[in-house]
């Protein structure tokens, strides 16, 4: 599964079928999907079967990118959609002037391990 945390806290997300792990999927979404124009763009895409570096050369099944109140109920449909691993873009607070920075955080679903991040 692939999200984004919107600015009013909801959340988009689609799923991949193919190829989820870190050294694939994480590799091209820190290094293509940079910012919320891109990612928005593949999120109008829907579900896919895999991702590419480019969101229009992503092959997709099922055109409807899936909506959800907060990231609690995201995480909830991770679990019945069998995903092994999760990819979530948000803002992170630091510090306290409150500034904080965009980037993705991914976990291996089957395992729950330790989020890890991704500053970009």
């Amino acid at each position: 599964m692939i999200g984004i945390v919107n600015e009013d806290k909801t959340v988009t997300a689609i799923y991949c079928h193919f190829d989820g792990y870190p050294s694939h999927n994480g590799e091209i979404l820190t290094k293509h999907y940079t910012s919320r124009k891109v990612i928005g763009e593949l999120m109008e895409r829907g579900d896919i079967r895999y991702l590419t570096d480019i969101p229009e050369h992503c092959e997709v099944y099922d055109q409807v990118a899936s909506e959800y109140a907060n990231q609690e109920a995201f995480y909830l449909d991770v679990d019945s959609r069998w995903a092994d691993w999760v990819y979530v873009w948000g803002r992170i607070e630091e510090g306290e002037d409150g500034i904080g920075r965009e980037r993705w955080e991914w976990t291996n679903n089957v395992t729950r391990g330790e989020w890890e991040r991704e500053e970009v």
